[in-house]
């Protein structure tokens, strides 16, 4: 008796829809957000948003400090490093700060910079310095830097915007930095007009900012990335496996469409690309026809987590919840510094078997056999299979079989597709893979039957066309998925 795939496991397109009132348009001094009526519902609720911000300080505090991005100043009682977050900080520490995530502490101590400030700069001069020349800092006029001023927010906000190529981007004054902020997706506490900000508030700031898109706009990474390929922070991506990088697809965050019947071709390339959100301004229709439109089974095989509207109705922004083997290349091509658990287990079991099992010099058919007979015979269908690929505990389901087979001929650099649809009755996935020049069809999951004489490797459903797998096979269209016109003549 053949398997067939458990139903895919999909957020459901019935989403909360949320308000959110920041924009990009500046009109009043904060952005249009009047921070001065901000009010807590009650003393519980401010007390469990401090709670949960403290936890999310120590995180990132922690992790920017095991990256080496920040320094303490001695040690706790407990021997754990002194990084004083709950401390208010001048101008010359936050230069400070921002040199050492950069990378350039070893360089601001050995060279000598331009001075073109008239004060004294103290301990801090060659860290402003170093800023000042790769433009993250400025004076505050009359040619001084006043390093010993308490940090205002807003400026500091400033140097991190400056820091990531964000703030020349900005239409707005160094006043109106946190709303800019927020609409960047850096960190901002909600009670910064009434609050001090400390240390811990600012190494928020700057964790948040990692996982910035920074580049052009045809070829996005995170700033993460960026520090890892400048050798900043040690990185467990850019490894000597032996592997061929897969290709990088264009990322384009933004998009217009005049008709829900577009979101078709224009969704997919961007879930290709692994956009993290991504937004559409729509043009002579609404809000409700896009999500209906979204509805549609094509976008099944994604989960829709959230759908927000940024108050105006002309605009949508849709956050997906890429499976697990998207969330590994995601991450190899520095699209983003977050996997859940399974998907790093799957990635360091794929990088680690991928030159074990083919070379640069196989063509695109060596390898997908390879690929196809590894995964066959290695693996074992189950319904309690943990869902991120098969190459960690060696079972999975048509999901698994899928996701694990296109990782790895992502890492050859062949193009292959993750399809879904219906086989035997039942939810399936499988993939359609271009070998040499043509697009087939391939289910890895049907070609590993249960039998009563043990494991086999068949070819019934290796390299097909679209009309040989209709026999079994049946899927929505869709414009992504491209045809697969022949079979391939399998003597195996």
């Amino acid at each position: 008796m053949r398997k067939t795939g458990k139903k895919l496991l999909v957020c459901l397109l019935a989403a909360v829809l949320l308000l959110v009132q920041v924009g990009l348009a500046f009109a009043a001094s904060d952005g249009g957000i009047d921070w001065n009526t901000l009010i807590w519902n009650s003393d519980n609720q401010k007390e469990n948003y401090a709670a949960d911000r403290a936890s999310k300080i120590q995180n990132a505090a922690n992790t920017l400090y095991n990256l080496g991005l920040i320094q303490g100043s001695g040690t706790n009682a407990d021997g754990t490093p002194n990084l004083n977050l709950g401390a208010t900080f001048t101008r010359g520490e936050g230069a400070a700060i921002l040199t050492n995530i950069m990378g350039g502490n070893q360089a601001a101590l050995r060279e000598e910079y331009p001075n073109p400030y008239t004060d004294d700069l103290g301990w801090a001069k060659p860290f402003i310095l170093y800023a000042t020349a790769n433009d993250l800092v400025s004076g505050t006029g009359s040619g001084e830097f006043n390093s010993t001023a308490a940090m205002d927010i807003r400026q500091f906000l400033v140097m991190v915007l400056r820091m990531t190529g964000y703030w020349e981007k900005a239409n707005c004054t160094w006043e109106q930095s946190p709303a800019y902020a927020i609409s960047c997706g850096v960190d901002v506490p909600k009670d910064w007009k009434s609050a001090s900000y400390t240390r811990g508030d600012a190494i928020l700031a700057c964790y948040s900012a990692l996982d910035l898109l920074v580049g052009e706009e045809d070829n996005l990474t995170t700033f993460r990335y960026t520090l890892e390929k400048k050798g900043v922070i040690p990185s467990d991506r850019i490894l000597d496996t032996g592997f061929t990088w897969g290709p990088s697809y264009p990322t384009v965050r933004e998009i217009t469409v005049t008709d829900p019947a577009q979101m078709e071709k224009a969704v997919n390339p961007m879930i290709r690309s692994h956009v993290q959100p991504f937004e559409f301004h729509l043009t002579g229709t609404d809000v409700n026809a896009v999500w209906n439109a979204l509805s549609d089974p094509v976008y099944a095989y994604r989960g829709v987590g959230n759908v927000y509207i940024p108050g105006n109705q002309s605009e949508v922004l849709i956050d997906i919840t890429y499976i697990g083997h998207e969330q590994v290349i995601a991450y190899l091509e520095g699209r983003t510094n977050e996997m859940e658990t399974g998907a790093r287990e799957l990635m360091e079991a794929a990088l680690k078997l991928h030159p074990t099992l083919v070379d640069p010099s196989m063509s695109d058919y060596e390898q997908v056999k390879i690929f196809h007979d590894y995964i066959v015979n290695n693996t074992h269908y189950d319904l309690n299979a943990p869902g991120y690929g098969t190459l960690v505990t060696g079972t999975g389901l048509c999901e698994d079989y899928a996701m694990t087979f296109e990782l790895l001929c992502w890492l050859s650099g062949i193009d292959c597709r993750y399809v879904t649809g219906y086989a035997e009755g039942a939810n399936h996935a499988w993939n359609k893979v271009l070998v040499d020049g043509t697009w087939y069809n391939i289910d890895l999951t049907f070609d590993d039957p249960v039998t009563n004489f043990g494991d086999v490797c068949f070819y019934d459903y290796f390299l097909k066309s679209d009309a040989t797998f209709r026999a079994g096979h049946s899927w929505e269209e869709c414009a992504f998925w491209p045809a697969c016109n022949t079979d391939m003549n399998i003597s195996e």
